[in-house]
């Protein structure tokens, strides 16, 4: 995550360079971080590098979904395997099935068989990114029954769905994601994984990408499965120009006219917080997409347990 960043201030190319990995995961390529990459080629340009450095000995396992990464697979000097949902992976995702606590998807294999596997972590692209390393690992040796047993107690990562606080019937989570795809595909699991939960998106535009309008159109579908959206003030909206700035109003009008469900856009995160506080015990899944501490609005919500 973010190894795509510049190494440091007087080493401008991107960190995994330095890692000289003999097996290489990609599970996409997509614009971000507007602050070092005038455009989605120079981001390319990064990972063909990579990719080109890559071991005649080694494996590159590849997301078969994505148009832009499929274009540089012929270039790897290596063995190539991929996976996903589409068609021609070498590894297809068959189906997905969201349980109580994770998931079951199962997966064509290149010879033929169907085999199947559990995920601790919830969401369906946690089950692409499980399958991601299954491939890898089933042709560094390991068992399939091995791997099934690390995917069971994998519980996920930090500010990844990570559940920090519940008050009666409202779990409160926190996660990470910025980028439209990241919002769309994290509020997507927690649909298919609570199904009797309203759920409420809170989003503070915190990274350089996210409070510019980059991808002012992109959000507003990024958010279509949610029941509501409460939108943050885009962070240190004093340094940008308005022009490049993520308007939040516009969005929460354009969600609500697209999706025909509430949204709104706040002026201060303490409006938030009240809001929150007043529903607080309510059947509802409320996940917190931020960067950073959203203005002490996670301390805040766990002191809602003690209440």
């Amino acid at each position: 995550e973010g190894d795509e960043y510049n190494s440091a201030y007087f080493d401008r190319h991107a960190k995994f360079h330095h890692y000289r990995p003999t097996q290489l995961i990609i599970t996409g390529i997509e614009m971000d971080h507007i602050d070092l990459f005038a455009g989605i080629d120079e981001i390319v340009a990064e990972f063909r590098q990579l990719i080109r450095k890559l071991p005649p000995t080694g494996l590159l396992v590849a997301v078969a979904d994505c148009p832009v990464l499929r274009k540089l697979l012929v270039e790897a000097p290596c063995r190539v395997l991929t996976y996903g949902w589409a068609a021609e992976a070498d590894y297809r995702l068959l189906n997905y099935q969201a349980l109580d606590s994770g998931g079951h998807f199962e997966f064509l294999s290149p010879d033929g068989s169907t085999q199947a596997l559990e995920v601790a972590a919830i969401g369906r692209y946690n089950a692409e990114n499980a399958l991601a390393v299954t491939v890898l690992m089933l042709n560094m040796g390991f068992s399939l029954a091995a791997i099934a047993t690390a995917l069971k107690s994998f519980k996920g990562v930090k500010r990844r769905q990570e559940v920090f606080a519940r008050q009666g019937e409202t779990v409160y989570i926190s996660d990470f994601a910025h980028h439209p795809t990241a919002i769309r595909r994290t509020l997507e699991g927690l649909r298919e994984h609570f199904q009797t939960h309203r759920l409420i998106a809170v989003f503070e535009p915190r990274t350089a990408t996210s409070r510019c309008n980059l991808f002012q159109k992109e959000l507003e579908q990024a958010f279509a499965v949610a029941d509501e959206v409460l939108l943050a003030p885009v962070y240190g909206a004093g340094n940008l120009a308005v022009e490049e700035r993520l308007d939040t109003d516009q969005l929460a009008r354009e969600i609500g006219a697209h999706s025909n469900r509430p949204a709104q856009a706040f002026s201060e995160i303490e409006e938030i917080y009240q809001q929150l506080e007043a529903r607080a015990g309510q059947r509802e899944v409320v996940v917190l997409m931020s960067t950073g501490d959203f203005g002490g609005l996670y301390s805040r919500l766990r002191g809602l347990e003690s209440v």
